[in-house]
Parts: C-alpha cells; sequence; structure tokens
C-alpha cells in the first residue's frame, strides 16, 4: 500500500482540550503524514507510543470502566488525548490490521501516547511501552 503514494503532507495533527499550545506541548506532538493511495484510500500515519491499561481502580480512579465519552471501556477501546472521539486507528507493529476506536482520555500531558484498554494487567505488561507507526483510518 506505501508503495503507491501519491502524495504526502508533513504537519501536525490539532491538540484537543487536553494539551495545550505552549511550545513543549507542540514538540511533544506526532508529525503526522497523510497519504493518497492508487486505491483511492488515504489515511493519516504518525508515531506515538503505545502502551495499554485496564479499568482497574489504580489506573482509572473510581470511575468502574467508564472512558472519558462516557461509554463502558471494552475490547477495542484506546485513550488518546491527540485525536478525537471516535476516531478509528489501527497499530500495525503490534495488532496487523485490527482497528481501534478513541474513547477515552490519559492523563495531560500523555500527548504523544496512544493507550490500548485490555481486560487483564498480565496483558498490559506482555504489551510494554513501544514507538510504534499509528494508522489513522478516519476521524
Amino acid at each position: 500500500m506505501r508503495d503507491h503514494i501519491v502524495g504526502v503532507l508533513v504537519g501536525l495533527l490539532f491538540v484537543t482540550a487536553y494539551a495545550s499550545w505552549d511550545s513543549k506541548s507542540i514538540a511533544k506532538m506526532p508529525r503526522a503524514v497523510t497519504c493518497e493511495c492508487a486505491n483511492e484510500e488515504s489515511y493519516t500515519t504518525m508515531r506515538a507510543w503505545v502502551t495499554a491499561y485496564t479499568s482497574s481502580a489504580d489506573e482509572c480512579g473510581n470511575d468502574f470502566g467508564i472512558t472519558a465519552s462516557g461509554e463502558r471501556a471494552r475490547d477495542g477501546v484506546v485513550a488518546c488525548n491527540f485525536l478525537p472521539f471516535g476516531t478509528r486507528v489501527r497499530i500495525p507493529e503490534l495488532f496487523g490490521e485490527r482497528e481501534f476506536v478513541v474513547m477515552d482520555r490519559m492523563s495531560k500531558g500523555k500527548e504523544n501516547y496512544v493507550d490500548v484498554w485490555v481486560k487483564r494487567k498480565y496483558t498490559a505488561r506482555r504489551i510494554g511501552k513501544s514507538f510504534v507507526d499509528i494508522v489513522v483510518v478516519d476521524s
């Protein structure tokens, strides 16, 4: 798919209300590359830190698994501060073609992170922390 790139636009994604526009925040934000492919599929790719979290009280407080968007945390949900709720993303290096939906936020200061919700802490520890490509399918 990447062999058929027609155009590349390098820029920054916008910041949600959780990030401020000071120079430190802008420097931490992921750089985005927008690609238009020959098969007319358009996507944005950026690099970000990927971690995992569970709904346990020590990680999320006492909200009983309710995300910042008001939905219950479940398989396929990610937390992210630099993309709007409802954005579909893929993390090919870790999860192949599986798609996730942004439905949660992370603590302030985590501007370049995507946090994947998992059911068990054991799974979260196995995922660890990786700096990988994030593909924004749509927003």
